[in-house]
């Protein structure tokens, strides 16, 4: 059904109470609704001589009917709203509604189609390089090395911590969360640490760790 009837606004109605202000002409008409709710409807008569209490009541209570309609009227375009686009809430952006058949809204799907997502898995500047093609760096862009990290594509976040070592004398770590396009950054000075790695049967690096400069049954591998 796509309308109010006034039969629907009617079995919405528990109680109803009128108040006559003394001295006054003006009817309030209380309407109290199945759920508790309560919605008031007003009527006046210019002319004094001429009021009728029980027109009153009926003008009174028509235009809490009218607030009810209302109220119904808004109940029933969300509830065909959400039927028709099973509405899950907004994208990413706060712009476009997220559905089950699109469930990244249409501004992220394009932000895909186009490729401009950003990839959360890379661990360092060549595995980035292989997945970002239009990359570009000025200097070092491993002085800062991943110690670890964490991320969904899915439920678009990541967390990583990176460190800079500064060598005998401790690491600037970085830790930085992201969720969504908001993005938190938090960076100290960490001393008498480096970073340890280590390193599988290709060299390839398996984990970062910091640890000690002179930790205990370790040799320090700088010149300090």
């Amino acid at each position: 059904m796509n309308r109010v009837t006034r039969d629907q606004i009617n079995s919405e109605i528990l109680d109803i109470q009128y108040y006559v202000f003394p001295g006054t002409t003006t009817t309030v008409a209380c309407v109290t609704l199945r759920n508790g709710y309560s919605v008031t409807g007003e009527a006046a008569c210019i002319d004094g001589d001429e009021f009728n209490p029980t027109i009153g009541q009926e003008l009174a209570l028509d235009r809490a009917k009218a607030k009810i309609w209302g109220l119904l009227a808004f109940t029933l375009m969300n509830q065909n709203f959400r039927a028709q686009s099973d509405m899950l809430g907004y994208c990413k952006y706060g712009c476009c509604p997220v559905t089950r058949d699109n469930p990244y809204g249409d501004c992220e799907n394009k932000d895909r189609a186009e490729g401009t997502m950003k990839t959360l898995h890379n661990s360092d500047v060549s595995g980035a390089r292989l997945n970002v093609d239009d990359l570009c760096t000025w200097g070092d862009p491993d002085t800062f090395k991943l110690i670890c990290k964490a991320s969904s594509n899915k439920e678009d976040w990541m967390k990583s911590t990176k460190a800079m070592e500064i060598p005998g004398v401790g690491c600037i770590v970085q830790v930085t969360t992201q969720q969504g396009v908001n993005i938190a950054e938090a960076v100290c000075f960490v001393p008498g640490v480096r970073i340890v790695e280590g390193a599988d049967s290709t060299n390839g690096v398996t984990f970062r760790q910091l640890a000690q400069i002179h930790a205990p049954g370790r040799h320090c591998q700088h010149d300090c």
